[in-house]
């Protein structure tokens, strides 16, 4: 349950990096963008079922047992910790990228609604309706806004560790109710990714013939 919790609140780096996407974007091409780091993420979800299955099955005997066990002095590789290895591996080279190649821009261009906002502003000195209710005290001192993040952020890690475990429910069904390998169920997920990367990668030619409002 607490590895659960962890990555529901993790998860919510998703919803930064799609704002952060949509903000630096044009406005043309943000659809296009927006559909590349959907593949970017769906790629991860296809790569490591493949990972998963092949060190699955190095470390395990054909009887279900462990085999080719390395015992280190801080750590053990085996059937179960060996894919969290890895995944930490890719955890630590993206948080290297992050920190030395991820520039915080912002576009020049001021949206529109945003210019009628400053412009009532310098008329009427009084801040909108909106902000004037986000601003407001609620619970403990904290502000409509405030409540609502936090919110947001338990709703995600409800509604995220639920997910989690149906997925794992899932993988357990095949393998006992229709008697499917792990490894097998591993590699079919994948393959399923493979074709969803496949119509994202294509998104540019799919976006000239729909509107985002269709998307």
């Amino acid at each position: 349950i607490m590895a659960q919790s962890v990555m529901g609140i993790g998860s919510g780096t998703l919803g930064v990096t799609r704002a952060y996407v949509a903000e630096v974007s044009p406005k043309k091409l943000r659809t296009r963008y927006l559909a590349y780091l959907a593949m970017t993420r769906d790629a991860g979800f296809t790569i490591t079922p493949f990972f998963g299955s092949a060190l699955s099955y190095y470390f395990t005997k054909d009887d279900g047992e462990d085999a080719n066990v390395v015992n280190g002095k801080f750590f053990k590789l085996d059937q179960y910790t060996s894919p969290a290895f890895l995944l930490f591996l890719f955890c630590v080279a993206e948080l290297f990228m992050v920190v030395f190649f991820l520039e915080h821009r912002r576009r020049e261009v001021m949206p529109r609604l945003t210019r009628k906002i400053s412009s009532r502003l310098k008329v009427t000195k009084q801040p909108p309706a909106a902000v004037v209710m986000g601003q407001a005290k609620t619970v403990l001192d904290m502000s409509v806004i405030d409540v609502t993040i936090w919110g947001v952020v338990a709703l995600n890690v409800i509604s995220k560790g639920a997910l989690s475990t149906y997925e794992t429910l899932g993988v357990k069904l095949a393998e006992e109710v229709f008697g499917i390998p792990s490894t097998t169920v591993g590699v079919t997920i994948g393959i399923c990714g493979v074709i969803g990367v496949l119509l994202l990668l294509n998104f540019k030619y799919i976006s000239k013939c729909f509107t985002d409002v269709q998307l």
